[in-house]
């Protein structure tokens, strides 16, 4: 509690705004995300502004923690990882947006072994990270969001319409067949923020004249450094 009200999470999401979160961690230089799936994986993404609960509302949000029984909001903790200068930039701007909603934010940076420990060990407090090098989205969200003993349900959903959507999904290799799925997930994130996707950040590559061959490869692992080569 009060985090695993619906209500609640759907007033986090109202209440922030995804571009000024973007602008602060990478000068807007992204995408906003919805639905966990990046623009990068384009066939499977759909894009935010086709989601629900995505242009912010704090009057809706304001609402929502009346009903949920917190018309004067509460206090929430949220938990960054030290070294990580999107989190640290992100972080000031998230906590003055859900302070315009009542939620006052007060932000706790930790190790990356103590945020991986406690993340293991389903202990981990509303926090803070990146996510990403996938190319499927069985393989995005199956272990994530699937309740156990399937999946790994790191962020304690236990929702049995994704688990379904999660299972049909990965049920056939037809990828028209397998795209509603999919796309009905992204929405539901969007309906049920169980984590809240902000943005993905552009691939940005500098290099001299003489390197050749290099293509960032959409997951953001260096990949394309296999065919990459020096003109010299």
């Amino acid at each position: 509690k009060p985090i695993s009200d619906q209500r609640v999470r759907q007033a986090i999401l109202l209440a922030l705004d995804k571009p000024a979160i973007m602008q602060a961690g990478i000068m807007g230089l992204g995408n906003l995300v919805g639905g966990g799936i990046p623009p990068a994986m384009k066939y499977w993404y759909v894009p935010a502004d086709q989601l629900p609960n995505q242009k912010r509302d704090v009057a809706k949000a304001k609402q929502l923690l009346t009903e949920a029984g917190y018309p004067n909001g509460f206090d929430m903790k949220l938990r960054i990882i030290v070294g990580y200068a999107t989190m640290a930039a992100n972080a000031p701007v998230i906590a003055a947006n859900l302070k315009d909603a009542g939620i006052n934010v007060t932000v706790e940076t930790v190790d990356l072994g103590v945020w991986i420990e406690d993340w293991r060990a389903f202990r981990e407090p509303v926090t803070l990270n990146a996510w990403g090098g996938f190319m499927d989205p069985d393989l995005l969200y199956y272990r994530h969001f699937h309740s156990a003993p399937k999946g790994a349900d790191f962020r304690r959903w236990k929702n049995a319409k994704a688990d379904d959507l999660l299972d049909k999904g990965r049920g056939t290799v037809d990828p028209a067949k397998r795209k509603p799925y999919y796309d009905e997930l992204q929405k539901l994130i969007a309906e049920d923020p169980i984590m809240v996707p902000l943005y993905s950040a552009d691939l940005l590559n500098v290099m001299q004249k003489s390197v050749k061959g290099d293509v960032q490869h959409p997951s953001g692992w260096y990949y394309g450094f296999k065919d990459t080569w020096l003109d010299k």
